[in-house]
């Protein structure tokens, strides 16, 4: 038999305690802690390269830009509208060019390699890096189905969605780290609860054992409790 524990290791923290509050200080500098990827892949080739799609993709991003618990997006829009606005050197110009022509020329003044994590080098599949700051799979489907409705109200048909969403590897390591502990209570209870009862050769012996070490993990949890941990 195995023991699976998936859980949100974070928000065991209150809002107070010093961890809660670090990471609050991390989400705001650095926009958050997890990173989302969603590609968007065209039935058309360079389908990135016309003004309408990359304006349907800048607005795409500026919507999830304001959903709860993404802080940041990049996509290869916002270097366009970049470029854009540093080739003509005023504000207005910080958007999508109305032409596919001025386009075209835009892409061909950077290098497509220096973009590839942003777009494949037919430009018919464009990927957006969100920074997120979310803990726990029950709040990323949420988010991950609210970013399937949105993609639907901004594109057609001719384009699919597909999202990739990785805890980073640090969380991995907690929730190991957690369940092995857990692994092993389990399992220290149950060589003392043997071997008082191979001792005593009473099984009433060995619950007493059991039920000693398990106040005593009880008493733990509660000064965590105390010391700010929910």
């Amino acid at each position: 038999s195995q023991v699976k524990i998936d859980m949100p290791m974070l928000d065991i923290f209150s809002a107070n305690h010093p961890v809660s509050q670090s990471l609050a200080a991390f989400r705001s500098s650095f926009g958050g802690t997890a990173v989302m990827k969603l590609k968007i892949k065209s039935k058309s080739l360079d389908a990135f390269m016309m003004a309408d799609n990359l304006k349907k993709l800048h607005s795409f991003t500026q919507r999830l830009e304001h959903e709860k618990y993404i802080s940041t997006t990049a996509s290869i829009a916002d270097v366009v509208v970049m470029i854009n606005g540093k080739l003509h050197g005023d504000d207005k110009h910080f958007r999508i060019p109305d032409s596919d022509e001025a386009i075209e020329q835009l892409v061909s003044t950077f290098d497509v390699d220096q973009v590839s994590g942003l777009v494949n080098s037919d430009f018919d599949e464009a990927t957006i890096n969100l920074r997120i700051y979310l803990f726990g799979q029950d709040k990323a489907a949420v988010l991950q189905k609210r970013i399937k409705s949105l993609f639907r109200k901004s594109f057609d048909n001719d384009f699919m969605l597909s999202i990739d969403f990785r805890y980073d590897s640090h969380f991995s390591a907690l929730r190991t780290v957690f369940s092995e502990g857990v692994m092993s209570i389990s399992g220290c209870l149950a060589l003392i609860f043997l071997m008082f009862c191979l001792q005593f050769v009473n099984i009433r012996s060995g619950l007493l054992a059991v039920f000693a070490n398990l106040f005593s993990v009880v008493l733990l949890l509660a000064f965590m409790s105390l010391c700010g941990f929910a």
